[in-house]
């Protein structure tokens, strides 16, 4: 396995990433391992570049609810990547209040091409879920919740050159996200793999 970036916080600031959008935080209120998280409560993001290929890459991450969408057509973004020259158009890992039947569950969203994999899975607020993504050009991206594959969907026809966490449109909630790790294998959730970032 190959780490291609990984961050857990323990700087307390955002000095291992390219950048942000909005205005995301750091927090020690809720966390996974070690002293801080990251706060999502609106459209605001943490994003890195990597090397623009056509090639498989994971990102895992885990994520703790304080506070979920009450409406329709609203989410709370967890961890995705932005295709080549397109990074307002991402493809990610969100939850999601579905307007089909008002419920909140687990999804993916191909923004790129305007479409959804939404899960029949609930998320509930006050508990840690490990949240894994599946990118490939042209291929079918996968989510796995918990270390169980939920649902996939066609990802862009386009390289990927930027892996970001949290929430890029559409926000309504608010969720803490920690122990964040890319790579060019999967990941198991709660790995016990020692983490050297590769430069």
């Amino acid at each position: 396995m190959v780490i291609i970036f990984s961050d857990k916080f323990a700087s307390n600031d955002f000095s291992e990433w390219a950048g942000t959008t909005g205005t995301p935080t750091t927090s020690s209120a809720y966390v996974h391992h070690g002293t801080y998280s990251v706060k999502i409560d609106a459209s605001e993001t943490v994003y890195e570049g990597i090397t623009s290929t056509d090639a498989t890459r994971y990102i895992e991450a885990y994520i703790y609810f304080v506070s979920l969408p009450t409406s329709n057509n609203y989410q709370v973004g967890i961890c995705g990547f932005a295709p080549t020259g397109f990074h307002g158009y991402p493809f990610f890992a969100t939850v999601y209040k579905d307007p089909a039947d008002s419920k909140v569950k687990f999804a993916l969203r191909n923004a790129y091409n305007n479409n959804w994999g939404i899960t029949d899975i609930e998320p509930s607020t006050g508990q840690w879920y490990c949240i894994k993504l599946k990118y490939i050009k042209s291929g079918n991206g996968a989510l796995y919740v918990d270390g169980v594959l939920r649902v996939t969907l066609s990802c862009p026809s386009v390289n990927t050159d930027y892996v970001f966490i949290g929430s890029p449109e559409g926000t309504q909630g608010e969720a803490y996200i920690d122990c964040v790790i890319v790579a060019d294998v999967d990941i198991p959730c709660e790995s016990s793999i020692i983490v050297v970032q590769v430069m």
